[in-house]
């Protein structure tokens, strides 16, 4: 049995699973010419939604005939499903392996805007002691109102830290079930009434037509002045173009993702003194990376290793 393997960084798991299967054939590639020459009589493909491109999809389509397994170290495949899998081919993602990794860079960023870090830090670099301006503006996430936007893996992660720092919790979810062990949870239709009672609000939910644009001009009215906002989903969840077209005094953290070109992904806080928008916080798509570097790799290299098992006996 072959195994091919396209992925980005370095997949720790891999030495246990050469060592489990030793009849197996584990090849790395990282170009579609490279694929292209190790995918005839691989029956495993275990690749990233990222690199899942137009030409790769090709690839597979014309030359990945023996394949009986496409395994994605990521939980998204939307870009996979755009560029085109093989028809009948069983295809699984990680989905929930995220939400610790993912929970504790929100609360790196709530800390982070709630101590206004970035100004701080500002200061230091250009050698000026801000104590007394900083101070007043200074919160703290003991005794605030989050809003947490979604109850998959992450959303129940970030609740469950969030309520460690004392914050008081209201998820937004389709239908409003109470659940989770979350304080209260109201529907979507509910969504401009949670807004109108956050300190934060922490965006997590899949990007559907349903959810598009989600968060607005109009939402985003319904908000405290001082509210942040935290986006580690889609970008297509957040309407940009509207918030710049409006005076927003609310700080916007967002987490670049492939719902956009990184060009078109910004995160933005208007500034009421200057009087113009700049960026806040905005970070790459780091968590894919620490979860197969990191603790959580061996959850990938488990449910690899239990497939592997099956396929290898004949199952």
């Amino acid at each position: 049995m072959k195994v091919v393997l396209m992925l980005s960084v370095r997949f720790s798991s891999l030495g246990g699973l050469v060592k489990d299967f030793p009849d197996v054939t584990f090849e790395q590639v990282s170009a579609p010419e490279e694929m292209a020459a190790a995918l005839p009589g691989a029956e495993i493909l275990m690749i990233t939604n990222r690199l899942y491109t137009p030409g790769i999809a090709k690839v597979v389509a014309d030359v990945g005939k023996e394949l009986r397994w496409i395994q994605f170290a990521t939980s998204g495949i939307d870009k996979a499903i755009k560029n085109g899998l093989p028809d009948g081919m069983p295809v699984t993602n990680v989905s929930g392996i995220h939400g610790p990794v993912i929970s504790e860079h929100v609360m790196h960023l709530l800390l982070g805007l709630f101590r206004r870090t970035r100004e701080v830090e500002q200061a230091r670099i250009e050698g000026k002691w801000i104590r007394d301006e900083i101070s007043p503006k200074i919160r703290v996430l003991d005794g605030a109102t989050l809003v947490v936007v979604g109850q998959g893996s992450i959303g129940r992660a970030v609740v469950k830290k969030a309520e460690v720092f004392g914050m008081h919790v209201i998820a937004v979810t389709r239908q409003g079930k109470p659940g989770n062990g979350v304080a209260e949870t109201m529907g979507r239709e509910h969504f401009a009434a949670a807004l109108e009672r956050a300190d934060a609000v922490v965006m997590c939910l899949p990007l559907t037509t349903e959810t598009h644009h989600m968060l607005g001009a109009k939402e985003i009215g319904h908000m405290k002045p001082t509210a942040v906002v935290i986006n580690v989903c889609r970008g297509g969840v957040i309407d940009q173009d509207a918030l710049i077209e409006i005076d927003v005094t609310t700080a916007i953290a967002t987490e670049v993702n492939v719902g956009l070109p990184q060009d078109q992904w910004r995160g933005l806080t208007f500034d009421s003194d200057l009087g113009i928008l700049y960026a806040t916080s905005v970070t790459p798509s780091l968590f894919y990376q620490i979860d197969l570097v990191g603790g959580t790799t061996s959850l990938v290299g488990e449910l690899v290793e239990r497939r592997l098992a099956d396929m290898t006996q004949g199952a």
